[in-house]
Order: C-alpha cells, then sequence, then structure tokens
C-alpha cells in the first residue's frame, strides 16, 4: 500500500519542522527556513521502468494522488485509480522560485511550470 506521496531532497529535509509546525509550534518556522537557506541539492539518478534520469534536482517526489500534506498539488496528473506511482522532478533554478512555486500550488490550486517533468 502506498499513501499520498514521498520525497527527496528539500521537501523530506522540510518535512519535521513543517509537522511540528502543522501541530502548533510555531519556532519552527524558524528552523525551516534555517533548512532552506543552508540546503544544497545533490545529484540524483532516477530509475524509472524504461529508463535512468541522472538529474541535480532540489526535490524528487513520487505520488499516487495529485495532492500531498496540506493540499500541495505535487503530481497533478495522478489518479489514484490507475494502479501506478507518478514521478515529479523539480528542476526549478533556485530556492526562491521553488518556494514561489510551493506557495502556487498550496491548497490545490495549480500553476504550470515547464521545469518540472512527470513520469
Amino acid at each position: 500500500m502506498f499513501l499520498e506521496a514521498a520525497s527527496i531532497g528539500l521537501g523530506a529535509a522540510l518535512f519535521r519542522d513543517a509537522e511540528r509546525f502543522e501541530k502548533g509550534d510555531y519556532g519552527s518556522l524558524a528552523l525551516a527556513i534555517r533548512t532552506l537557506v543552508r540546503f544544497r541539492p545533490t545529484r540524483i539518478r532516477v530509475e524509472l521502468d524504461d529508463r535512468s534520469l541522472d538529474t541535480h534536482a532540489p526535490v524528487v517526489a513520487v505520488a499516487n494522488g495529485p495532492y500531498a500534506g496540506l493540499g500541495f498539488t505535487v503530481a497533478p496528473e495522478a489518479s489514484l485509480e490507475d494502479g501506478k506511482l507518478d514521478v515529479q522532478i523539480f528542476r526549478l533554478a533556485s530556492k526562491w522560485e521553488l518556494i514561489r512555486h510551493f506557495a502556487a500550488i498550496a491548497f490545490g490550486r495549480r500553476r504550470y511550470e515547464p521545469r518540472i517533468s512527470g513520469y
């Protein structure tokens, strides 16, 4: 069984702080900002059914539905009905672009970003 989404990179690094914030620990926002400022993406190899992709992306997410967390649209084309996992590679140039993108997709809103690839 797979529920919602899993990610590596910045999303995973911020997960603990986001959970604490959601439970009312508003001081965790400062920890999240510190994590964001210090985060450095590494090279990632993504193994898919029919190919391998090498990338230098701040976030790679795997999802079986379109939404994750607090309603972020991480995999807009994902369907819970198709029995497949969707892989999203976020190749945004900077952390600030990534923050702007996640702000735009928060709570179910969606904005197309051509540097995010879905597989």
